[in-house]
């Protein structure tokens, strides 16, 4: 469904109220629906990179559609961080 859109001329790089991307959304549970499966997620994003879908997006104050990293290691189970 995405590659027809896309095909058909609709923008993958378009943004939504808020700055939303579809490249964004797809990553996320977003514009394929919490119960999609890994694999029509990951045609999605596929889609919109083979159109040009702007992997180095930013919105006005920076921010990408990557979540961003964590500012301090994750502690493993022994508490060592």
């Amino acid at each position: 469904m995405v590659a027809a859109l896309l095909d058909a001329g609709v923008d993958g790089n378009a943004t939504a109220a808020g700055g939303l991307t579809p490249l964004g959304e797809a990553g996320d549970i977003g514009c394929v629906g919490s119960e999609a499966t890994v694999e029509a997620r990951l045609a999605t994003i596929d889609a919109l990179l083979q159109h040009g879908a702007n992997v180095k997006w930013r919105d006005s104050l920076g921010n990408t559609s990557r979540p961003p990293e964590p500012t301090s290691a994750i502690p493993t189970a022994s508490g060592r961080r």
